[in-house]
């Protein structure tokens, strides 16, 4: 059963064009056979772009979307992390 978070995002997929509410319902069903968020399903089968589907989640819990990609991290930072944390977060 889709909760109020997953029918936002599936709502907000739909306005902006990104999915079809077909879509959304085949990619909800998937989610719930499969025991995996929508998130999930929609990324592991290409339904969205990740930096889409990104964006839609940031807009949606009010927190901006920083891409770290495009930043280069100081080595001294680097160093500050432990292998375990390093493996958690990837």
């Amino acid at each position: 059963m889709p909760t109020v978070a997953t029918d936002k995002l599936a709502n907000a997929l739909i306005s902006k064009g990104l999915l079809k509410p077909e879509q959304v319902k085949q990619a909800q069903r998937l989610a719930q056979s499969e025991r995996r968020s929508l998130e999930q399903v929609l990324m592991m089968r290409k339904m969205v772009e990740a930096g889409d589907l990104y964006n839609i989640i940031s807009d949606l819990i009010g927190v901006p979307f920083v891409d770290l990609n495009s930043y280069i991290i100081d080595s001294k930072i680097l160093k500050l992390l432990t292998p375990e944390m390093a493996r958690k977060f990837q």
